[in-house]
């Protein structure tokens, strides 16, 4: 019996996209859990100080599946126009510190990053640092199966046996079927078997229950991956799940009074009390878009 329907092709092509879309961030429309580890410096040692940024990235957002510039997107002189398409912001409180912004960057083309930072010394700015925010990053694949609950497994040889035992199981379901016709019958679809429409019958959609539930139980031969061995990435809301991806990111503060003492777009600037208490009082109110009187 020749079939126009593949169980195990379907399933093996729908792994390779898998594979394919973790392999190539940019193209997924998700967004990556990613611990990035950030290092400030300044006349070649380590910024021990605390430093709160703001990176700025400018360009465009996408028009279509190949990024095209939108049609009202372009200057006078026939380029795209940039505009701010994603910024970050993040208080290291000293050197290596470490965040956990998820890059989300998809439909968005870049051209250039700056940024801005304030600290204990003045505020500072780094102009066009990069064209893309995440410059060194590692991808990570600490496991192959996620399961809810924080539960995490790798396949093993028996894992990937049993399972292929369901799929053969599931293709020997097929000579249960009855034929249809897509004329007369709503439940007939565009399925054929040997040039005739078919559809599951009550005996066909049992024999695939029990594959199911065959396939299911191959879940015992999964080995566990516990998160303490692995990379863990932090939410807004500090729920924890396995990073998939680790980035590195370092800054050298300039040494120049002029970028010391001037205050880049979007920071406030920074008023003295005279008493050290007051100082850090009216820091920490800053960083939630208040201002001391």
């Amino acid at each position: 019996m020749h079939s126009m329907r593949f169980p195990v092709c379907r399933i093996l092509i729908a792994s390779i996209a898998v594979i394919f879309f973790l392999s190539v961030p940019a193209l997924a429309d998700e967004m990556i859990p990613t611990v990035t580890h950030v290092f400030f410096e300044k006349n070649g040692l380590p910024y021990n100080e605390s430093v709160y940024f703001t990176v700025r990235c400018y360009g465009y957002r996408c028009s279509g599946w190949d990024c095209r510039p939108p049609p009202d997107g372009f200057n006078e002189s026939g380029t795209p126009a940039p505009e701010m398409v994603f910024s970050f912001s993040a208080t290291c409180p000293g050197y290596g510190c470490t965040i956990y912004e998820p890059y989300y960057l998809n439909y968005r083309h870049i051209d250039r990053c700056n940024l801005a930072g304030e600290t204990g010394g003045g505020n500072f700015s780094i102009p066009d640092f990069s064209s893309t925010p995440v410059p060194d990053c590692q991808e990570l694949m600490p496991y192959m199966i996620g399961k809810a609950n924080n539960q995490y497994y790798n396949t093993t040889p028996e894992y990937e046996q049993c399972l292929n035992g369901t799929y053969r199981q599931s293709e020997l379901c097929d000579q249960y079927v009855t034929e249809c016709s897509p004329v007369t019958d709503k439940d007939c679809g565009n399925w054929i078997i040997d040039g005739r429409y078919v559809k599951d019958s009550d005996r066909s959609l049992v024999c695939r229950e029990e594959a199911d539930r065959t396939r299911d139980a191959c879940d015992i031969y999964l080995k566990k991956v516990d998160p303490p061995t692995m990379i863990m990435w932090k939410d807004t809301n500090g729920r924890e799940e396995a990073a998939r991806r680790t980035c590195e990111l370092r800054f050298t503060i300039p040494l120049s009074p002029s970028s010391l003492n001037e205050t880049p777009a979007g920071l406030p600037s920074k008023k003295s009390y005279g008493s050290p208490i007051m100082n850090g009082l009216c820091t920490v109110l800053r960083f939630f878009g208040r201002e001391c009187e």
